[in-house]
């Protein structure tokens, strides 16, 4: 697995967007099975912490690290996601689960690149994108594996919703990588500018540009928050049908 390389150690040169979405849209390599592991994250557990009275299923085998290890970590294999046995309700409950460790990996994506931005330490950056990569290409597989057991599920609406998202959160990422792009030449600019004329006159169309990828993004976090909210209102609706032919 190719981890992302950093997007910034080279501060004078350009760096091509497509190229650099290739490599963090880079995904483990598939149904490869692993055997047990003690990972804690919420697919092990159908959206539960560990010990709630649901066995683990064993569907991805992310690595460990120390936390005080700036070398990253490899990127999880990927195994054949086997979601048998789990209804509807609990694969709403691990899609949540997957979509609130999504977040967090971009909240360690952007501290790691706003690090970076003011201290220009590379190794700590390059450890960090690898590492969310990995976790990037986990989630990604792990919820498109939800959508197919979903479809199982005969739950087709949701699953054509969670297919949205995964559409959004694609778009969500390129919208990433392309202010990270941009804020990295700004830098640049703000070095250059008390020495180069044509650095500093490119200041105001580099801020300009950050504000309106940050917009774009912030439509995006409401389009995903919205379909997320009508995943859980046909998720109540299927609920309340099945309460219904229960009592009829």
């Amino acid at each position: 697995q190719a981890a992302l390389t950093p997007l910034v150690l080279k501060m004078s040169s350009g760096i091509d967007l497509a190229q650099a979405m290739a490599l963090l849209n880079t995904r483990s390599e598939q149904n490869r099975h692993a055997g047990p592991h003690s990972s804690t994250c919420p697919c092990v557990f159908g959206g539960r912490a560990p010990g709630q009275g649901m066995d683990d299923v064993n569907m991805c085998m992310p690595s460990q690290v120390d936390q005080g290890d700036v070398q990253p970590r490899p990127a999880p294999a990927i195994v054949t996601h086997d979601m048998t046995g789990m209804g509807v309700t609990e694969l709403v409950r691990l899609l949540q689960a997957m979509q609130s460790e999504r977040v967090e990996s971009y909240g360690m994506f952007e501290a790691a690149f706003s690090s970076f931005l003011e201290e220009l330490r590379p190794q700590t950056y390059e450890a960090t994108c690898a590492q969310v990569t990995a976790e990037f290409a986990h989630i990604s597989g792990a919820i498109n594996a939800i959508a197919d057991a979903l479809v199982a599920q005969s739950a087709t609406s949701i699953a054509s919703y969670v297919r949205r998202l995964q559409d959004l959160e694609k778009r969500k990422l390129s919208a990433t990588v392309e202010l990270q792009l941009t804020r990295r030449e700004l830098r640049v600019a703000e070095m250059r500018a008390p020495v180069d004329e044509a650095a500093a006159s490119t200041l105001g169309s580099l801020h300009e540009q950050c504000s309106t990828l940050r917009a774009g993004i912030a439509g995006l976090v409401e389009e995903i928050n919205d379909v997320l909210d009508e995943i859980q209102c046909e998720l109540t609706n299927q609920d309340s049908e099945l309460a219904e032919d229960a009592s009829g």
